[in-house]
């Protein structure tokens, strides 16, 4: 895994705490290399995926006097998040002929 400090098993099993902690601090930058590098590209990826679900509509004629920005998208938001849920349906495992009610 590229870790520049080498380290042996009785090292670790006898917590050789001088030479596991740089190895320790390595692995900690490394994940959080590794989240930001994943939190980059699924905002991308979000970004991309919102882009081609909500294209931009054509431009308006010039007398046309548009709403607030920041109420659009808030409202685009609000769509994209109440409409967004999933929709479930619940399947039920005993025989419906069996149920008396």
């Amino acid at each position: 895994m590229e870790c520049p400090f080498l380290l042996a098993a009785h090292q670790i099993q006898g917590l050789d705490y001088g030479k596991v902690l740089p190895c320790q601090e390595w692995l900690i930058r490394k994940l959080q290399e590794s989240r930001d590098t994943r939190a980059a590209l699924n905002r991308r990826q979000g970004l991309l995926n919102y882009n081609r679900r909500f294209k931009k509509a054509e431009p308006a004629p010039e007398d046309f006097v548009p709403p607030d920005q920041n109420q659009f998208e808030l409202a685009k938001v609000k769509e994209v998040i109440f409409e967004g849920k999933p929709k479930r349906a619940y399947q039920t495992n005993r025989n419906l002929e069996e149920v008396s009610v």
